[in-house]
């Protein structure tokens, strides 16, 4: 449950920070399109797949629909999500695997 709590504070962190680029094959702008924000629920429980929300803030004009993945990490996690085109919030299936614990 230690791995899985850290692995957490990583992704709020990793979340929080600003996300740049353009959408369509636009090059990439100097601004940030838009900022994410996950907010964990209670710590989760290793061998399940849990649901958690990410809302999102949308910069200089940005609407475009943006998936989330999570993968590559040392605790094992993996994760997928969608926000709508022009939503403020989804969710991030989230996996938590039985050797993270």
């Amino acid at each position: 449950m230690v791995r899985a709590l850290r692995f957490l504070a990583g992704l709020a962190v990793l979340a929080a920070l600003s996300c740049g680029g353009g959408s369509g094959g636009s090059p990439p702008s100097s601004s940030p399109d838009f900022t994410l924000a996950v907010a964990p629920p209670a710590p989760i429980q290793v061998g399940t797949l849990e649901s958690v929300p990410v809302s999102i803030t949308r910069l200089n004009g940005e609407s475009a629909k943006v998936s989330i993945s999570v993968a590559a990490n040392a605790a094992g996690f993996t994760g997928n999500g969608t926000i709508a085109t022009g939503s403020s919030a989804g969710t991030l299936a989230l996996a938590a695997p039985a050797a993270a614990a």
